[in-house]
């Protein structure tokens, strides 16, 4: 009887039954079982591999590779190098939103002042859309967004 792949309590009992079936004492057939049960449960780890040198524990792992040390400096200083890069674009945008001059009202018009409610809502929406625009890392629309919500707070 072939053994059955599987981490599934059926499974486990279906390979122990096999391999006694097979002629191997129970013990042997259990171990075989119980690495038939681990090796199934491994393949449903996700993808990856030891990162760094000092990996301990490499069989927690399902196929992939190891990351070594020099690669993985390399790839957070990239990482960090475009937070620094948003930062500034970010930074930049502000200074220029900040500098652009505040619209004139017309002569003997009513301002109705929002309410605390009302206030409270526009900045719930506009906090929203930015939240889905960092989401979908949209530069373009996290600038727009930040400068809504800029506008709204010099009002």
């Amino acid at each position: 009887m072939p053994l059955m792949h599987g981490k599934s309590k059926r499974a486990f009992e279906h390979n122990v039954e096999a391999e006694i079936h097979a002629g191997k004492p129970q013990k042997q057939a259990v171990a075989i079982a119980y690495s038939e049960q681990r090796e199934a449960r491994r393949k449903h780890m996700s993808s990856g591999g030891c990162m760094g040198l000092g990996c301990k524990h490499p069989s927690h792992y399902s196929e992939g590779g190891e990351v070594g040390e020099k690669e993985h400096d390399e790839e957070m200083k990239l990482k960090s190098e475009e937070r620094n890069r948003m930062h500034k674009d970010f930074m930049d945008e502000h200074e220029r939103i900040m500098s652009l001059p505040m619209p004139k009202m017309a002569e003997g018009g009513e301002v109705n002042e929002m309410e605390d409610g009302e206030e409270h809502e526009m900045m719930d929406m506009l906090a929203d859309e930015l939240m889905q625009a960092i989401e979908r890392k949209d530069k373009k629309e996290i600038l727009e967004s930040i400068k809504a919500i800029v506008l709204s707070c010099r009002e």
